[in-house]
C-alpha cells in the first residue's frame, strides 16, 4: 500500500521531477523578460503538486535534497533550452526566476554556493538569476524569510517575492519583512 512517505521517497530517489518554464512578460512592451522555472512531478500518485511535495520534504527532513534535485534539473534543462534557442530568442539576456523555499537554508545538509557551481558547470550567467522567495512560508517563519533574502543578496543575486500579497500578508507586512 502506497503512503505519502513512500510516494515522496519514490519521487526523490527516482528523480521524478521535470522542470517547466513559464514566460514572464513585460506588461508595457509585451516582451519576454525571463522565465520562471517550476518543478512538476512526473506521474503523480499520492502527491500531486510541488507545494505538497515541499511541505512533505519539511516534515521528512529532506528539504535540501529536494531543493538540490529541483535546482539541478532546472539548470540542466535551461542550459539545453538556452543553447538551442539562443540565436532566435536571445535567452542570454533573459532572467531565470528560481523559486526558493526559505526552509532550505536551515537544513543541516545545506551547502552555500551550490547554485553558483551549477551555473558555472552549465555556462549560465549568475547575473541573470532571480531567486523568488516564496512568501507563503514567510507568514510562519519571518526570521527564515529574512535570513534567506540576506543570504542570496550577499552573494549578489537578485531577489523577488513570490506570491506577494497572498494568504495573510499584504504589502505593508512584506515591506516590514524585507528590510535587511
Amino acid at each position: 500500500m502506497r503512503t505519502l512517505k513512500s510516494d515522496f521517497m519514490d519521487i526523490l530517489e527516482n528523480q521524478r521531477i521535470k522542470p517547466v518554464f513559464q514566460p514572464i512578460v513585460c506588461l508595457k512592451t509585451g516582451e519576454i523578460i525571463g522565465y520562471e522555472a517550476l518543478s512538476r512531478i512526473i506521474e503523480p500518485k499520492e502527491i500531486s503538486c510541488s507545494e505538497e511535495l515541499f511541505h512533505l520534504a519539511g516534515i521528512y527532513g529532506k528539504v535540501w535534497e529536494l531543493e538540490q534535485l529541483c535546482r539541478r534539473k532546472i539548470l540542466e534543462k535551461y542550459h539545453i533550452f538556452h543553447r538551442r534557442e539562443n540565436d532566435i530568442y536571445k535567452t542570454e539576456n533573459k532572467k531565470l526566476f528560481l523559486n526558493i523555499n526559505p526552509m532550505v537554508i536551515h537544513d543541516k545538509e545545506f551547502r552555500v554556493g551550490f547554485t553558483r557551481e551549477y551555473l558555472k558547470q552549465y555556462g549560465l550567467n549568475d547575473r541573470n538569476i532571480v531567486f523568488e522567495v516564496t512568501e507563503r512560508n514567510a507568514v510562519d517563519d519571518i526570521k527564515g524569510f529574512k535570513d534567506t533574502i540576506r543570504h542570496y543578496k550577499s552573494q549578489g543575486y537578485n531577489i523577488a517575492i513570490d506570491d506577494a500579497g497572498s494568504c495573510y500578508s499584504g504589502l505593508n507586512l512584506i515591506c516590514h519583512r524585507t528590510k535587511t
